[in-house]
């Protein structure tokens, strides 16, 4: 089986999605799938250097990568089975081109669209997210970033409404990385179907945390954030950490990207709270950091965008590392896994502070497990290995 996997990368500071996608590419290439991959990116951003020839990187952005696409594939559609596309919202040229080759193109779903593109449209996201990339330099043409760039959004809800469906009839089939996602896209197109198939991680490739002491004196707190969302709920972290009244000393680090608001909102701690915003942390530094870490920060508000189910990059990162975690949702591939339910505090997802205390108490009942970073790692190797992962798509594929 030949596999062509295609995505479009807006940033290569979103690390987790960079990552995961190679790593995706990778696994399938091991298991026997020759997969060649095409990553579509800003020329504003530099992609990271790889030793494997069958991953290219394109610095071609927006509607631009469907041109190269119909060129590529003109060329060499006979040399693949199927097409494996990071869903990128419909469109009309998107449309064009799976009617060209009906039934080769599968899509990869990652959230529940509309609900999401809507949620940002009613909000003020649209408007800060715009400053923001102006402020990152992400624009390659800066004439179409201050004409154009702030009304795309409601373009592509537009497109998404009136081509979905259609893009979805010329589909061989989806992937999902929840169940919940799988059943919204076969209810926009009853003919599509979808399989569930979570989001994994290269478990090997992260080093086994040596975790700090819990003395009850101070606590460490880590959430990772690939990309500024609403839903990570950093609010309610911060918010809590305010009100909290105890005499523990708290530090909290903020790593990845995050809103003008959440480093607002930080300002004004009681003494004995630290927060940190750091805005990268890779290699021996992240490692570094999760070393000093007692708990990790998993999404806490994923009402804000209507879903119920996921399955967060930031989770399998923390039990790669052996790092137990509080969130607020159903995790696909680990919900009512009893080796696993010991190492994770369940919360509601809700607009309400996080209760700083509720914390401190599940800290000290892990901490009292003997080697819990090792058996939450075997959770990692058990569930969540992209090796899994990949076979589980190529057993799909192959039905």
């Amino acid at each position: 089986m030949r596999i062509l996997y295609i995505a479009d990368l807006w940033s290569f500071q979103s690390f987790g999605v960079v990552k995961k996608e190679i790593s995706k590419v990778r696994n399938l290439n091991k298991i026997g799938v020759q997969t060649e991959a095409l990553f579509f990116h800003p020329k504003s951003q530099i992609p990271p250097i790889m030793e494997e020839a069958y991953m290219h990187f394109i610095p071609i952005d927006g509607a631009a990568k469907y041109a190269y696409l119909n060129t590529f594939l003109n060329k060499r559609h006979s040399e693949f089975d199927f097409f494996i596309f990071r869903y990128p919202m419909a469109s009309l040229p998107l449309l064009r081109l799976v009617k060209k080759y009906p039934k080769k193109f599968c899509f990869e779903h990652n959230t529940k669209e509309l609900d999401e593109w809507e949620m940002a449209l009613k909000s003020n996201y649209t408007f800060r997210d715009f400053l923001y990339r102006i402020r990152r330099g992400w624009f390659d043409d800066f004439t179409w970033a201050i004409l154009r760039y702030p009304f795309q959004y409601k373009k592509r809800v537009n497109d998404e409404k009136k081509y979905a469906a259609q893009v979805f009839r010329y589909a061989k089939l989806g992937f999902a990385v929840t169940q919940e996602i799988a059943d919204y896209e076969t209810n926009r197109e009853p003919l599509y179907q979808n399989f569930t198939v979570g989001n994994g991680i290269e478990v090997a490739d992260v080093p086994l945390r040596t975790p700090p002491i819990f003395d009850g004196t101070s606590l460490n707190l880590i959430l990772l954030s690939g990309s500024r969302a609403i839903w990570h709920g950093c609010d309610r972290v911060l918010t809590g950490l305010k009100q909290y009244k105890g005499n523990l000393k708290i530090t909290f680090y903020a790593v990845g990207e995050f809103f003008d608001e959440d480093k607002d909102l930080a300002k004004e701690m009681p003494a004995n709270v630290t927060i940190v915003f750091e805005e990268k942390a890779i290699g021996r530094e992240l490692a570094d950091l999760m070393n000093s870490c007692h708990l990790g920060i998993s999404s806490l508000a994923t009402h804000r965008k209507n879903i119920k189910e996921a399955t967060p990059l930031k989770t399998r990162e923390y039990l790669a590392y052996g790092l137990p975690f509080v969130l607020a949702y159903q995790d696909t591939d680990l919900h009512q896994k009893a080796d696993f339910e010991p190492f994770v505090l369940h919360q509601e997802s809700s607009e309400a502070p996080l209760e700083i205390n509720k914390l401190i108490d599940f800290v000290k009942e892990v901490y009292q497990i003997p080697n819990h970073h090792k058996k939450i790692r075997a959770c990692a190797f058990k569930y969540l290995d992209m090796q899994a992962k990949a076979l589980q798509m190529k057993n799909i594929l192959e039905k």
